[in-house]
């Protein structure tokens, strides 16, 4: 749903998360508005939407770039390894991207299909996504 709104309800949000979503080859018919930042938290053992895609169902990984190229972001991304509270973590960060936007995954490793809660620096889940919200605007990076 996250991604929907970010294809055919962009003119509207500054930015979407998903948490265990997916995102089919909708590449002919969405066309963000404006940059979007995009935010994935997703399992490797998903037993509902496999984080290696499936039929019609994009990988998180060329869900990620979908959004990085549709960005402008840094063709390479950041990628980071991280010891949450609860799970081993890889964030992938593509940046640069127009208005400053970005497109970004948590990959949660030994992560399943619910609402993956974790802390990183005594932030939770929750607040993670918030501090990635606030940074934009309908305009990009503030």
């Amino acid at each position: 749903m996250s991604y929907a709104l970010a294809c055919y309800l962009s003119n509207e949000i500054a930015a979407v998360a998903s948490m265990s979503g997916c995102f089919s080859d909708t590449s002919s018919t969405c066309q963000p508005s404006h940059p979007l930042a995009t935010l994935s938290i997703h399992g490797t053992n998903d037993g509902v939407i496999a984080y290696e895609g499936g039929d019609d169902i994009l990988s998180q990984q060329v869900t990620l770039q979908y959004w990085a190229h549709t960005n402008n972001c840094n063709e390479t991304p950041q990628i980071t390894s991280i010891q949450s509270s609860s799970y081993p973590l890889e964030h992938y960060s593509y940046t640069g991207g127009d208005s400053s936007v970005v497109a970004e995954l948590y990959k949660v490793i030994g992560g399943d299909h619910y609402w993956l809660n974790f802390s990183i620096d005594q932030k939770n889940t929750n607040w993670i996504m918030w501090e990635f919200f606030d940074q934009f605007d309908i305009y990009g990076k503030r």
